[in-house]
């Protein structure tokens, strides 16, 4: 039966895996341990499944163990068949959340998100690469992990404003 209660944080996938053990998503993890109950983590991932030959695209925390020991680096070339399996693995656990956020510092998943943005009604943070021209440290201030340090109190008021917390 859907949890129509909680919401779907998206993030990226790490070069560390299971995701859960990356410091990214530790320092995320952490942050966000008073909501924990009310919050289902899933990474963005662009990693070719060896059963499809397609990118994984979203794979939920309670699945982060079939990723272990694959690793690819994140290319928009790829983008169309990211796009492709964010949308599907969206359509099936889209009932099952109030609500999906994405908190996103690479460039290809958060140009596969913002296609599928409006469709699932997900909030794309950090602001700060909203209609970025260039991701370069330069004309954003800081590098991607930098920018999740520094952005971190935009996710937390995001979180906060929900009904459930």
């Amino acid at each position: 039966m859907a949890n129509k209660t909680k919401t779907l944080l998206i993030l990226p996938c790490t070069n560390i895996k299971p995701y859960s053990h990356s410091p990214t998503w530790h320092y995320i993890l952490e942050r966000l341990k008073p909501c924990h109950e009310t919050i289902d983590f899933a990474a963005i991932d662009c990693i070719t499944n060896p059963q499809t030959g397609k990118p994984f695209g979203i794979v939920p925390m309670s699945e982060e163990d079939k990723v272990v020991g694959l690793d690819e680096k994140p290319d928009l070339r790829k983008l169309p068949s990211l796009i492709e399996e964010v949308r599907s693995k969206l359509w099936e656990l889209q009932g099952d959340y109030l609500r999906m956020i994405a908190y996103i510092n690479v460039r290809a998943y958060w140009e596969a998100l913002a296609q599928v943005a409006e469709e699932f009604e997900i909030t794309l943070l950090p602001s700060v690469y909203r209609n970025a021209k260039s991701w370069s440290v330069e004309a954003i201030g800081a590098s991607p992990p930098g920018v999740f340090r520094k952005y971190i109190w935009e996710l937390l008021d995001e979180i906060r404003s929900l009904p459930n917390n």
